[in-house]
């Protein structure tokens, strides 16, 4: 559904791609549109997921505390979303013969982090079902929103 980056990967006959390096040498925009893709299931490992999750939450926590105009509100989307995506790996591990679409767990994802993090709980609603444009996951991300807050 987006950009993969092959970095180190060699040279072989069949394309190969780093799903870290997707994570964190597309930009910004791509990595979301990966993470919510439900074409990508199983593109990343858990171990990738747990590494992005981790240096992009620490890495957003310093920089929100810094004097600088820096952005909130994608790297919230990220941080949701990675993690999202992981839950959304152990749930389809725990049930293997069900269908479980890892991007929808990573819109949710990205919703309670959004919601747990800002104070815009009906302008977050608003702007998740726009960019997914499926008015099905309303009620999910409605209850996401009131979990988180």
């Amino acid at each position: 559904s987006g950009n993969f980056v092959s970095f180190a990967c060699g040279t072989h006959a069949r394309p190969h791609y780093n799903d870290l390096a997707t994570l964190f040498f597309n930009t910004q925009d791509d990595a979301i549109r990966n993470l919510f893709s439900s074409r990508t299931k199983r593109e990343y490992t858990v171990a990738a997921l747990v590494c992005f999750v981790t240096a992009f939450y620490l890495l957003a926590v310093l920089t929100y505390g810094v004097t600088c105009p820096t952005g909130l509100f994608v790297p919230s989307i990220l941080c949701g979303a990675g993690y999202g995506r992981l839950v959304g790996i152990f749930v389809a591990d725990m049930h293997p013969g069900q269908h479980i679409d890892e991007g929808t767990y990573a819109l949710l994802g990205a919703a309670s982090f959004l919601g747990g993090s800002m104070r815009m709980t009906m302008c977050t609603c608003v702007m998740l079902l726009e960019l997914t444009n499926n008015l099905a996951l309303l009620p999910l991300i409605m209850l996401v929103l009131l979990v988180a807050k």
